[in-house]
């Protein structure tokens, strides 16, 4: 008999399903799992897939459901808020409900990523390891010693990915644990196109400036290899930023053969500079050797 369960129950036995899967499920499996009608479980899945919190993807046949990384996206939106946020703040601007923040702010602070502190009636949210240094001074900063690390190494864009291979070791980026049991689960995945899925999943922990929109892989015909499209960039408004897209392929390589425990090659395949931001991209490959 199938359990009549509440829209909040749904949601959260859906969620802690696929939480379970990282391989992903079927409409049919997860209905299964938690005992559900299917075209209801479709509803709910439609609706979380709309607050960003699941995603589809069509794998063969196959059209399977992933639980998106909420964790890193709290902790991210607390890490560029210094002063704090509420559990309001949080909800409003993920567009997640309150109960679902709650528990992942209970999960950070466990692992003590964040600390709460009260100010009146409300309960702020801080990162533990934030430093009040304005984004816009760092990003700037940046910026200014790759101008002139390009005009006194002008045409060395080698060196830089070079000097992105034996930096990262000394970069502390707040990992959250899905990412982590995601990597080990795709080490022992046959299907080479999900190692490509979870470079999506896992680029943006790693990315410390901004926002960016990665594309879907174009996959070579030899499975092996993959070209992601990075656009909204600040990095991308002029030819004397470009070095740091050279630091990131070294950090790529280096980071994602470490955690799949096989050989990566990340190359720059094209870099489009245009006037309006919108309109700019740089092509990353991933090949797996």
């Amino acid at each position: 008999m199938v359990a009549k369960l509440s829209s909040n129950d749904y949601n959260e036995k859906i969620i802690d399903c696929l939480n379970q899967n990282n391989f992903g499920m079927t409409i049919i499996q997860i209905s299964e799992e938690i005992n559900g009608n299917r075209n209801t479980v479709s509803k709910y899945l439609n609706r979380l897939e709309s607050k960003d919190i699941v995603y589809k993807k069509e794998i063969g046949k196959a059209c399977l459901y992933f639980l998106k990384d909420i964790e890193s996206k709290v902790l991210n939106f607390i890490n560029e808020n210094p002063s704090g946020v509420t559990i309001k703040d949080i909800s409003y601007e993920l567009k997640l409900t309150r109960d679902s923040v709650r528990k992942h702010l209970i999960t950070l602070e466990k692992q003590d990523k964040i600390f709460s502190t009260k100010l009146g009636a409300y309960t702020l949210f801080k990162s533990s390891e934030a430093k009040f240094v304005p984004k816009k001074f760092m990003v700037s900063f940046y910026k200014a010693l790759l101008n002139d690390l390009k005009k006194k190494f002008p045409n060395n864009e080698s060196t830089f990915k070079d000097i992105g291979h034996n930096m990262f070791d000394d970069i502390k980026f707040p990992i959250n644990k899905l990412i982590i049991k995601k990597l080990e689960d795709f080490k022992t995945s046959p299907l080479k196109q999900l190692h490509f899925e979870v470079f999506k999943d896992v680029f943006p922990s790693y990315y410390i400036f901004e926002p960016i929109y990665i594309s879907d892989p174009k996959i070579d015909s030899s499975g092996k290899k993959g070209i992601f499209r990075f656009k909204n960039s600040e990095f991308l408004n002029n030819s004397d930023s470009l070095y740091h897209f050279y630091l990131i392929s070294g950090m790529i390589e280096t980071k994602m053969s470490n955690d799949l425990g096989v050989p990566i090659k990340c190359n720059i395949e094209q870099i489009h500079i245009s006037e309006k931001k919108e309109n700019s991209y740089v092509d990353i490959s991933i090949e797996f050797k």
